[in-house]
Formats: C-alpha cells, sequence, structure tokens
C-alpha cells in the first residue's frame, strides 16, 4: 500500500516540476523572477501563518469526528496524525491522506471502514464551506463563473447529504452495491462506514464541523489576499478570494492530484481576465500554489520525518 503511495507521489512530484517549467517558460523565466523579486517578504511570514493556523483548526475538527466515533487520540497525538497525513494532500482529492489512518489503526483503534469516512466527508465539509464563501461574496461581486459552479455544487453536496442522512436510499444503494462484483465483498465494511457517516451527520457535529470549516478556510482567503497585497496589487479581498477559491474548486472537480495544471490555468486565465498585468499573474499563481498546498505538504513531510526520528 505505502510502496505504491510512494511512487505515486514521486510521479506527481516530477509532473509537477515539469509542468512549473513549462508554464514559467511559457510566460517567460525573466518577467517572472523580476516579479517575483518585487513581492514584499514581509507578507511571507504572516501569509505562512495564516495557512498553518487554518491546519490548525482542521486537526480540530478531525479530533471532533475521531471522539465522535469513540476514537481518542489527546490534541497531541491527533494534530501529528493530521499533519502527517498532509504529506499525501498532492493525491487525487487529497485520498492518500488515508495514510495518517493507518497510524490509528496500528497504534489507537478503530478500523479503515470506521475511520476512512472521515476523509471523504472531511472534503466534503471543506467543499462546503469554500462554496458557502464564494456564494457569499458572489451576492457582492460580478463574476458570472463563480456563480455557475457555486449553483451547480451547492445542489450536488446537497444531494449527496440528502442520500447519506436518509438510511432508505443507502439500503436501496447497498442493494445495488451487493450485485456488483467488486462492492459485494465489501458490504458489510460499507455498512460499518456507514454508521460513522451517521453519527457525523447529526445536527450538532454537522454543525460543529462546518463552522470549524469555515473558520479554517476564512484564515486561508486572508492568505490569499495577502498574497496578492504582496505584489502591491489594488485587488479587492472579495474578488482575490473568489477568483482563487473558484480556480481550486475548478481543481477539486477533474480529479486530478492537488488539481495540478488545472488550478493554475484556471487562476492564470481568471486573473488575466479581471486585470491582473499579465507580468505579474505567472509568479501570482505559482506564490499562491506554494503557500497553500505546497506549504502543507511541506508540514506533512516534516512531521513524518519527525514522527520517525521519535521512534527510533
Amino acid at each position: 500500500m505505502f510502496t505504491n503511495l510512494r511512487k505515486r507521489l514521486i510521479i506527481i512530484i516530477l509532473s509537477t516540476i515539469v509542468f512549473y517549467s513549462i508554464f514559467t517558460f511559457y510566460f517567460e523565466v525573466t518577467n517572472t523572477i523580476e516579479s517575483f523579486q518585487k513581492i514584499n517578504l514581509h507578507f511571507i511570514p504572516l501569509i505562512l501563518m495564516l495557512v498553518f493556523g487554518s491546519l490548525l483548526i482542521l486537526s480540530l475538527r478531525q479530533m471532533y469526528f475521531l471522539n465522535e466515533i469513540n476514537i481518542k487520540l489527546g490534541y497531541k497525538n491527533n494534530i501529528f496524525i493530521f499533519l502527517s497525513g498532509l504529506s499525501a494532500l498532492i493525491t487525487p482529492v487529497g485520498g492518500g491522506e488515508a495514510i495518517k489512518f493507518h497510524y490509528v489503526k496500528k497504534n489507537f483503534s478503530g478500523s479503515y471502514s470506521q475511520t476512512l469516512p472521515i476523509i471523504v466527508l472531511e472534503r466534503l465539509f471543506d467543499l462546503s464551506a469554500i462554496i458557502l464563501i464564494v456564494g457569499i461574496i458572489s451576492v457582492f461581486v460580478e463574476i458570472p463563473e463563480s456563480r455557475i459552479i457555486v449553483i451547480v455544487l451547492f445542489l450536488f453536496i446537497m444531494g449527496v447529504f440528502t442520500v447519506i442522512r436518509n438510511p432508505k436510499l443507502f439500503s436501496i444503494l447497498i442493494k445495488i452495491g451487493s450485485r456488483i462484483n467488486f462492492l459485494k465483498n465489501n458490504i458489510s465494511q460499507l455498512t460499518e462506514s456507514y454508521t460513522t457517516i451517521t453519527r457525523i451527520v447529526m445536527p450538532k457535529p454537522l454543525t460543529i464541523g462546518f463552522v470549524l470549516s469555515i473558520m479554517a478556510w476564512i484564515l486561508q482567503a486572508l492568505a490569499i489576499f495577502l498574497c496578492f497585497q504582496s505584489f502591491q496589487l489594488n485587488t479587492d479581498f472579495l474578488t482575490s478570494v473568489s477568483l482563487t477559491f473558484t480556480s481550486m474548486i475548478i481543481g477539486v472537480m477533474t480529479m486530478i492530484p492537488g488539481g495540478l495544471g488545472v488550478t493554475e490555468l484556471s487562476m492564470t486565465g481568471f486573473f488575466l481576465h479581471y486585470g491582473i498585468p499579465e507580468k505579474i499573474v505567472p509568479s501570482l499563481v505559482l506564490l499562491i500554489r506554494l503557500v497553500t498546498i505546497w506549504f502543507s505538504t511541506l508540514v506533512g513531510f516534516i512531521t513524518i520525518q519527525f514522527l520517525t526520528v521519535r521512534k527510533k
């Protein structure tokens, strides 16, 4: 399992290097370097602090969800396990984060069928929080693309939550699944997974999980806005966040690892269309991606190394 995951991560990282090289050369390396040199570096520590703060809030959400299914890690163990999972954030839809629940199963209680649904729910909560933020911004800022995506995904998420909160609909899905060869041998695990899901989508956990998600993504939004400010751009908070979050949603929808390529190109298109100077766009896109997904991934790798050394 982990050998395959390691191979996939290496392939993804190499693909990322190739893509960013092409991306930079397309916009001319000289222009990109020159615009990077104009960054106000005083913003960077604050940006990273905001992003790391959002990760701490998301780790609290994970701990709360695990507590709801009677898996008690304690704050210290929980945060190390959460951060280690970020090393696989660049896998499709963050699915490689399952590595963190291998540590849970190995050192604490809890089967995979109990814990893995939490990853799916975390992604749904994240997507719901981003959609709410972009949706509210759409009331004040005229960005048609954002409004269309928000409406479509809002309907999708409402449909998903309707299904997972309705035992009758789930039973129908189980009956359908029992007729499919690769699913019928895992029906009992799906049933156990549904027990986890139903506990977390009860009104109280649902509300607390959603509030924590909103708090975390507001910090990410502030970090993104400061990325714009670091280039001395006049783009307002609402527009910068809406354009960036919409691009991230498009990247997630493609199911490509980390939204690689699609997210960057979406940002590039939106930024150019809404008046960001062409010379600054590639550097701004790279900075946003570096301080969000790649900073988080780096934190994950550092945490794994720390845990490995500590075990020795």
